[in-house]
């Protein structure tokens, strides 16, 4: 299974049979003529059979359960309130012995019969929804949830994100932005954290519609709640497809002064953005020390780059004798004179 699973065990809305009669109590002083709501509940027959289901259940008789259940289901006699109860105890069932599609064909049997309490169908929307994810059944999910969004007063942020991770899986990317959008917000009205894969998200779904101004934006917020390495140096390169080659820069000296740049590529793109800064000299530097510790090869390539940099500091005056203190360019290795 995807990682749809791990959505499903956090936020799953398990909707449990409460096998006590429901009662509601009549407003005082009523009107004669205004008709109360008939309180609803289990008849003794409905609520025996039931029990009976669930001490099954209990036991791991999962079949014979199922074989109580439906012949209630059969019965014509049972009212619609009785019908959505029992249908919910299969889908639960059908659920917990990991048959999806049986607990999805329950469900929406329930939120089918037109007399089902509105908080109880939406819920039972919502389970639907994350079944279909389960099961990787995107389109589905997004259906769904669409439908539940479409009847539910201030959602919590997570369904967003479910809704957004469902486009993600169909290529809508997008249509991604205004759910993740939407969880962000929520979150921040309920004083609730944003969590880092929520950003993760935006910054996917921005990069494959090449909206690389909000993938900026994006990118900054991670680094600034979750400063990994990672996250600056896809900052960096966000920075050098925009042009803005002084935040590129200062991205990369940051990571260079914290010691995180360490690989070739990596030191000899920062002495190049040196250059390209007109800061010769620390490029010069980067490019020495590296080669020094062997992390930087000594080939004809670097050299060069590091004859130029140390020729365009002497050129600013940032060296007293044109060359670092107690340094020619005699003292580099053979590579070096080769190429002058």
């Amino acid at each position: 299974m995807s990682r749809f699973n791990q959505v499903l065990a956090g936020a799953m809305l398990v909707l449990t049979l409460a096998l006590t009669p429901i009662h509601h109590a009549a407003a005082q002083d009523e009107p004669p003529e205004r008709k109360t709501k008939k309180a609803e509940a289990l008849s003794k027959p409905v609520y025996d059979k039931l029990t009976r289901a669930q001490e099954l259940v209990d036991t791991k008789d999962m079949q014979g359960a199922l074989r109580s259940i439906d012949g209630l289901l059969r019965d014509d006699g049972i009212s619609q309130f009785e019908r959505a109860n029992v249908l919910n105890f299969k889908g639960v069932i059908e659920y917990s012995r990991e048959n999806t599609n049986g607990a999805i064909r329950a469900y929406d049997q329930l939120v089918a019969i037109p007399e089902v309490e509105q908080q109880m169908r939406m819920q039972t929307i919502y389970t639907i929804a994350q079944l279909y994810a389960t099961e990787e059944n995107f389109p589905k999910t997004i259906e769904y949830l669409n439908r539940w969004f479409a009847d539910t007063p201030n959602p919590a942020p997570d369904a967003y994100v479910l809704l957004a991770q469902a486009y993600s899986q169909t290529g809508q990317y997008q249509q991604m932005l205004a759910p993740l959008d939407s969880a962000i917000s929520e979150a921040k009205r309920r004083e609730q954290p944003v969590k880092e894969d929520w950003y993760n998200l935006k910054y996917y779904a921005c990069y494959q519609v090449e909206r690389f101004t909000c993938v900026r934006d994006t990118l900054k917020l991670l680094v600034a709640g979750w400063p990994k390495k990672s996250y600056w140096m896809a900052l960096g390169g966000i920075y050098s497809e925009l042009d803005e080659e002084k935040n590129m820069l200062a991205v990369y000296e940051a990571l260079y002064t914290d010691g995180l740049l360490t690989t070739e590529s990596e030191l000899v793109t920062m002495a190049q953005l040196y250059l390209q800064g007109e800061i010769p000299y620390k490029g010069a530097v980067v490019l020495e020390e590296g080669m020094k510790a062997g992390t930087i090869s000594s080939n004809a390539k670097n050299y060069r780059l590091l004859s130029q940099a140390w020729s365009l500091a002497a050129e600013d005056g940032a060296l007293e004798h044109g060359w670092r203190a107690g340094c020619t360019p005699g003292d580099f290795l053979p590579e070096y004179r080769a190429i002058r």
